[in-house]
């Protein structure tokens, strides 16, 4: 699906009553258009349920900053639209190009706009960007734990399988005698990324979370090395 096709659908239909459109608040006309636009299809980790979860999280850290929740809340839901559509491109850029176009239609506060774009475009734990805004901190972190813990493990594994990935290194499962490689090797990406996660964090909350979410990551894998070889 192209850019253009996939503002094409965000912009069809309206949420209308008696031939009138109905007074209801962005975010709740945001998440509606979400869940239609997404459906409940998230075989790689990054659709419907991801923007939910993310969402949920950046609202729990949210509450110890003193900062615009609305605006964390429609740069959580929107972050990752690009990668849920499978839309080519660097994902950040072009699902703030596409949110654009969402705010737009569902009337959410122009004045807000920039900040919901900043951290969305901001948000990419690769791009290795600082936070201009403690909202686009807030979405940061959210979507990194988000990476961690359970839901983390599923994630990673179902991400790896939808890029063709290996579980392991059949040999060297935990790299011990040869570089890492998680372009290759799911249980790479554990070490190469996600036991980083919490080192990065900028909130308060976020950093309390990571660490509890990044015990269990250590205690899934002592026991994954422990059934592995054995």
């Amino acid at each position: 699906m192209g850019i253009c096709a996939a503002i094409k659908l965000i912009l069809e239909g309206s949420i209308l009553s008696g031939g009138r459109r109905l007074k209801i608040h962005p975010i709740t006309m945001l998440e509606r258009k979400i869940k239609e636009l997404l459906k409940d299809v998230d075989v790689d980790g990054h659709g419907l349920t991801h923007a939910l979860r993310v969402r949920k999280l950046a609202r729990k850290l949210a509450e110890d900053e003193e900062i615009d929740v609305e605006v964390v809340e429609a740069a959580a839901l929107l972050h990752d639209l690009a990668r849920a559509l499978r839309l080519e491109g660097d994902h950040a850029e072009v699902s703030a190009e596409l949110a654009h176009q969402l705010l737009e239609e569902v009337g959410f506060p122009e004045a807000k706009m920039n900040k919901v774009i900043e951290a969305i475009k901001g948000h990419r734990y690769t791009a290795n960007m600082a936070p201009r805004s403690l909202e686009a901190a807030v979405l940061k972190d959210a979507d990194m734990l988000d990476a961690l813990g359970a839901i983390g493990v599923l994630r990673a594994i179902a991400f790896g399988a939808t890029r063709g990935r290996s579980l392991y290194h059949f040999e060297d499962p935990f790299a011990e005698k040869r570089e890492l490689d998680d372009d290759k090797y799911t249980l790479d990406h554990f070490y190469t990324k996600l036991l980083k996660l919490k080192k990065a964090m900028k909130t308060k909350r976020g950093r309390k979370e990571a660490e509890r979410r990044t015990r269990f990551l250590k205690a899934f894998l002592k026991e994954l090395k422990t059934e592995i070889e054995d």
